[in-house]
């Protein structure tokens, strides 16, 4: 069971594909979900205007409609700061918000999305809807990268347990682990090509038995998928090939530091990627979500 769901929501449109990808999940697979509007100190704003709070309640309706239990808070302050500090205090185990875009830098994040990224200790989920405003299933087609570091596996710890909890839901994954150009160039010059080509293997049968163990879950179609170049581009040519409805991606990678909670791969994926982004964290401080 999803235990408890921040729902971070400014109101605008784009937020409602936040309502919309909760509403995908089973109501009674949620445990407490928790509507979160942050009344930004920043511009002045103390109170919710009449347009403002119509919103709100068509959101919080949509959502009991649906049979979730859903908690109402609207608080001062400043966004990032704010939804980080209601993450802990809540003690969700997600975090689901709009990737904040603006009109004119759809592909970008916006700000406080970009902050709470930084800052949430817990798995968050970034919604991206079409330009037309609508929102696809989010697990119709979910795309996991694998780079083999302990986040990676963290992230598929947690597919795992969302095929458990959604059964049947999830039609499709493809698995992808990325070889970086430069690490394959400065291997072939001090390993034996034939050396090489065995690593690779080993890596294709891990990625394989993480495919299998899928398959085993209830997952029909699954593909292991394997390309060679500068990481973050070869996701993104990925994911627009294959167009996924929904990435996972570890918080860091092979070369994590302790000075990060995400790294520039994750961060950059979240950044560019034409489809909602769910980032997680090695779970030093949370539990998983099912």
């Amino acid at each position: 069971m999803l235990k408890k769901v921040l729902l971070a929501t400014d109101l605008k449109e784009r937020s409602f594909c936040e309502v919309k990808a909760l509403g995908k999940f089973p109501p009674k697979k949620v445990g407490e979900v928790l509507l979160l509007h942050v009344l930004d100190e920043r511009k002045g704003v103390s109170s919710l205007d009449r347009e403002n709070e119509e919103k709100l309640k068509s959101q919080v309706k949509e959502l009991q409609d649906r049979g979730f239990n859903v908690g109402v808070c609207v608080e001062k302050g400043i966004p990032f700061y704010t939804i980080v500090e209601k993450v802990n205090e809540f003690k969700a185990s997600l975090l689901i918000m709009s990737r904040g875009e603006r009109e004119f830098q759809t592909k970008f994040l916006g700000e406080t999305a970009y902050r709470v990224l930084e800052e949430c200790p817990v798995p968050m989920f970034l919604c991206k809807s079409k330009e037309d405003g609508s929102f696809e299933e989010p697990l119709e087609h979910v795309m996991i990268g694998i780079d083999f570091s302990d986040h990676s596996y963290n992230a598929f710890r947690l597919l795992e347990g969302l095929v458990q909890e959604v059964e049947g839901a999830l039609k499709r994954v493809t698995i992808l682990h990325v070889h970086e150009r430069s690490n394959i160039e400065l291997l072939e010059k001090v390993v034996a090509k034939g050396r090489i080509q065995e690593i690779i293997e080993l890596e294709l049968s891990r990625l394989e038995e993480m495919a299998e163990a899928l398959r085993n879950k209830g997952v029909k179609d699954v593909e292991v998928s394997m390309r060679t170049g500068r990481v973050v581009d070869e996701f993104i040519s990925e994911a627009e090939e294959k167009k996924p409805t929904l990435i996972i991606v570890g918080a860091q990678g092979v070369g994590r530091s302790e000075m990060f909670r995400v790294g520039s791969c994750a961060f950059r994926v979240s950044h560019r990627a034409p489809a909602n982004v769910l980032v997680v964290p090695l779970g030093r401080s949370w539990e998983m979500p099912f």
